[in-house]
Formats: C-alpha cells, structure tokens, sequence
C-alpha cells in the first residue's frame, strides 16, 4: 500500500488506463468524469474520504472506464492488485468492506439506468401527447374553417355578385337578376 499526497486538479488515472490498483480516499475529494462524443465530459461521481475508487474495473481486470481527478488536495491510499486480493484472502472484514463498496456502486448505477430509462420515457410520452394535442388543434382548426366556408361561401358570392354587378350597366344588373 502507497500514500498518495495529490494536490487539485492532478489525474489519478484516465480512462482507458489498466487498472492494477483500487484507492482509498482518505482526505480530500476526487471526481470521475467520463467523456461522450454527443455531450461532452460529464461527472460520473464524486468521491469522499472513505470511500474507494477504481474497484469496479479492478474485480473484472477490465480498463478504467473512466478518467479520475482531484478535485481539491488529496491524501489517498493506493492498494495492488496482488495486495488487494492477499488482504481479500487473509481478512474477512477487508472482503465485507469491498464487497459492500462493490454493491453500493452497483446499485447506484442500476439506480441511474433505471432513472434514465424513466426520463426517456416520459420524453417520449411527452413527445407524443404534444403530438396528439397539435392533431387535435389542427383538427379544431379544419371544423372550425368548414364552419366559416358555409358563412364565408354566401358572403363571397354575394361580394362577387356586388362586384359584378357594379361593372355591369344597372339595367343589365336588374334584368339578370330578375327585377
């Protein structure tokens, strides 16, 4: 195990990095982003004293997945992989407190998918209903202009008639009329 003094903004590690070592933090706050194509760097999490980092990616030997930074001074604690699973093997309290880290990151991110999966689908049922209420007002608007085309219809017909008849020689008018 190693003793880190991390001063802000240093990288802890980036991702894609291998991850051979989980750390504990024992002062000061790091911040895991990850960056999407689409938007950009986001903060995943931040982590606290007490609390370890890097653990998901060292359980199944698979590359950072994310980029960790700190956030402000830090003191951290670094434990090996070897070492790691040596203090797993020898201490049943060392297994719980991993085990419980493990657990707590898992359901924080099954929460998170699940919350995301909620907000698209209220955007989509949003998507729709403002969809729906523009055909309905579209609808009401077609009804309500059929409406006016049956008063609207007589009234350009006897506009056109006036019309026509003021170019026409009153007699004329009159005669066609049937006055």
């Amino acid at each position: 195990m190693e003793k880190h003094r991390i001063s802000a903004g240093a990288c802890i590690y980036r991702e894609g990095d291998n991850s051979n070592s989980i750390f504990l933090v024992r002062a000061g706050e790091i911040e895991v982003t990850s960056f999407y194509p689409e938007t950009g760097q986001v903060v995943e999490q931040t982590f606290k004293p007490g609390q370890l980092l890097g653990e998901m990616e060292l359980v199944d030997g698979r590359p950072r997945t994310a980029t960790a930074q700190a956030r402000s001074e830090c003191l951290l604690l670094e434990i090996q992989r070897t070492e790691l699973l040596s203090l797993l093997q020898d201490s049943l309290h060392a297994t719980a407190i991993l085990g419980a880290a493990h657990c707590d990151r898992l359901s924080k991110l099954l929460y998170e998918s699940s919350f995301e999966a909620e907000l698209a689908r209220l955007q989509l049922e949003m998507q729709l209903r403002i969809r729906e209420a523009i055909l309905q007002h579209e609808q009401r608007v077609v009804q309500s202009h059929h409406g006016m085309l049956a008063i609207a219809i007589p009234l350009i017909v006897v506009a056109g008639w006036l019309c026509w008849s003021w170019t026409v020689p009153m007699g004329s008018a009159y005669a066609i009329a049937g006055f």
